[in-house]
């Protein structure tokens, strides 16, 4: 979006300012993840993602966490608990 000029810190907003949607109002950069991965059903490359914060979900709405952990299998039990302890209504695939 900004060619070579470092993202963080840059300011966009994904709506045209008219209408109410929550995405309308300017977002502001602060990280940026290295080639993220999903399960999808189509070959096309993504030209990129966003993470929203929370506060922008609705109930409907699928959310994502991504997660480092130096063992898969630890970092996803611990994910799982920690999850479940505060939504536990709240189904985690991994």
């Amino acid at each position: 979006m900004w060619g070579d000029a470092a993202p963080v810190g840059r300011r966009f907003r994904l709506g045209d300012g008219a209408s109410n949607w929550p995405w309308n109002e300017w977002l502001t950069v602060v990280g940026v993840a290295d080639e993220v991965h999903e399960v999808a059903f189509s070959l096309q490359e993504n030209l990129f993602e966003i993470y929203l914060p929370w506060s922008t979900h609705t109930p409907a709405d699928d959310a994502y966490l991504v997660a480092r952990g130096a063992d898969r299998r630890t970092t996803v039990q611990a994910l799982r608990q920690s999850l479940s302890a505060v939504a536990p209504d709240v189904p985690m695939r991994a």
